[in-house]
């Protein structure tokens, strides 16, 4: 990502998932979903390496034709709490070449 928020089209980028916890229960899961229509529609990325920690990471396949990523955030913790949280045009995806 470059300093405007934005990223080049077209490409596949590695992205880091993670949940900050208040208290000591640990990460059950933790998910994380995109969309390139203003949240319209949702593709699931997998998250992996996340096991044992509060961090994993996590595929997206741009769109070349660029426009905005919207992403969807989903943890639960062994003690039952749980976030989701979704930021519509998080990003900027340019078009790529």
């Amino acid at each position: 990502m470059n300093g405007s928020s934005s990223i080049a089209g077209g490409r596949t980028y590695v992205f880091t998932v993670s949940a900050e916890r208040g208290g000591k229960a640990a990460t059950t899961s933790l998910g994380l979903r995109v969309s390139f229509d203003d949240g319209k529609t949702w593709k699931t990325a997998t998250v992996r390496g996340w096991r044992g920690s509060d961090y994993g990471f996590a595929k997206l396949d741009l769109p070349k034709a660029g426009g905005y990523a919207s992403i969807r955030l989903t943890a639960r913790d062994a003690a039952g709490n749980a976030v989701d949280q979704t930021v519509i045009r998080s990003f900027r995806v340019t078009p790529g070449r």
